[in-house]
């Protein structure tokens, strides 16, 4: 029987979910592969916070994200723009959740989702819907 951790990394990729998480009490940091496919970040360089947060195009949004995150119990998302190790412009969607124990937080942990193609798709949409409308106007 697969570990939990094991069961994860099987799944996330049919999801094309990256999974990371942070030890705020040792340091220590996890990217699985997907993770670092949306980053594109090689294997050789360990998980890294601050070199992601050095990827997105608003550092400073980010890191008040992740600062915000630590005092909360409560689930966050966001949506971000990177530009990737290799210098590719991606959109993500951050999901982050925080571990709390004795009322201090522990840890911060989370899903990393590529959405750059969902917003063309929903950019062309609304491109085509102006021009129908405005067609439609001119009739």
């Amino acid at each position: 029987m697969p570990t939990r951790l094991e069961l994860y990394e099987r799944v996330t990729p049919l999801a094309g979910l990256g999974i990371w998480e942070r030890n705020l009490v040792t340091g220590a940091a996890y990217w699985n592969e997907i993770t670092r496919e949306i980053l594109e970040i090689n294997d050789e360089q360990p998980p890294d916070i601050s070199v992601a947060i050095k990827l997105h195009s608003e550092p400073e949004r980010l890191a008040a994200f992740l600062e915000d995150a630590k005092c909360t119990t409560k689930p966050r998302t966001g949506d971000f723009q990177i530009i990737t190790a290799n210098g590719n412009k991606k959109w993500i969607r951050i999901r982050i959740q925080s571990h709390f124990e004795d009322g201090v937080c522990k840890s911060i942990y989370g899903t990393v989702e590529d959405i750059t193609l969902n917003l063309k798709l929903l950019d062309e949409l609304q491109e085509k819907e102006k021009r129908f409308t405005k067609a439609f106007d001119h009739a």
